[in-house]
C-alpha cells in the first residue's frame, strides 16, 4: 500500500510492503506521528515537500489512499483534493483529511470536494489505520 504525505515539514508516499498500489498523505509537523506508525505497520514512507510535489508524484505512481492536511505550502489540502478529483487517473482515489480545522464549515467543504474521511486532530491511531485499511481495499473506480 502506498501512502503519500505532504505539508509543512514531513511529507511522503507509503507502500504496504509486497503490494504495488498505494496511499497518499499530507501532514504538518504537529501531526508527524503518523509516518513512524505506518512504518511500524509495514508501510514504506516516501517524502514530498508539499502538495504540488505530492500531486506530481501521484501522477507517476497512483497510491491506494491519499492522506492530507488542510494547511500545506503552495497548495492546501482543499486545492489538492480538488486537483486529484479533476484528474482522470486520480479521481477515484480515496482521501483522508487530518486537520486541526474541525469546524463544520471545513468538514462540509471537504465533503463537497470529495474527501472520504475527515479526522480532527488529535485522532486515534487505530482509527486512522482502520480507515486506511478499509479505503485501500476499495476499488479506485468507487
Amino acid at each position: 500500500l502506498r501512502l503519500m504525505p505532504m505539508n509543512c515539514v514531513v511529507r511522503g508516499v507509503c507502500w504496504k510492503q509486497g503490494c504495488c498500489s498505494g496511499c497518499a498523505r499530507a501532514t504538518s509537523p504537529a501531526s508527524s506521528r503518523w509516518p513512524p506508525l505506518l512504518t511500524r505497520e509495514g508501510y514504506i514512507v516516501l517524502v514530498a515537500k508539499d502538495g504540488v510535489e505530492a500531486l506530481e508524484k501521484m501522477r507517476d505512481q497512483v497510491p491506494d489512499v491519499m492522506i492530507t492536511d488542510v494547511e500545506m505550502p503552495r497548495m492546501d489540502g482543499f486545492d489538492l483534493t480538488r486537483s486529484v478529483r479533476a484528474e482522470e487517473s486520480l479521481k477515484g482515489l480515496p482521501i483522508i483529511m487530518i486537520t486541526s480545522r474541525t469546524a463544520e464549515k471545513h468538514r462540509q467543504h471537504a465533503s463537497e470536494l470529495g474527501v472520504d474521511v475527515f479526522l480532527g486532530k488529535p485522532y486515534e491511531e487505530s482509527e486512522l489505520l482502520g480507515h486506511i485499511a478499509a479505503l485501500a481495499r476499495r476499488p479506485l473506480s468507487a
